[in-house]
């Protein structure tokens, strides 16, 4: 390691991995945009997500977006899924 620089370690990858993999389902199957809140701005909130109508029009309702991402986040099954249990 390199003093003095930045570190890409572990978890900021797995970070970058779950976000690039939230962008792709919301632009490839919903249609909609994804909207990424760099990481010097990122308190929580990962990326913001605009609404887009069937027909291409842009609605102006937003969804705010924390996305986690890896094993340790999604060990626990549901009826409906993962169940990810955060702490406040």
């Amino acid at each position: 390691m390199i003093r003095g620089f930045p570190t890409f370690g572990e978890n900021a990858r797995k970070g970058e991995a779950g976000v690039n993999h939230v962008c792709q389902i919301v632009s490839d199957e919903f249609q909609w945009i994804f909207k990424r809140n760099h990481q010097e701005h990122d308190f929580g909130i990962d990326g913001l997500i605009e609404v887009v109508s069937s027909n291409g029009a842009v609605t102006g309702q937003i969804i705010a977006a924390q996305i986690k991402f890896g094993k340790s986040f999604f060990n626990e099954e549901g009826p409906l899924g993962y169940i990810y249990r955060g702490e406040f």
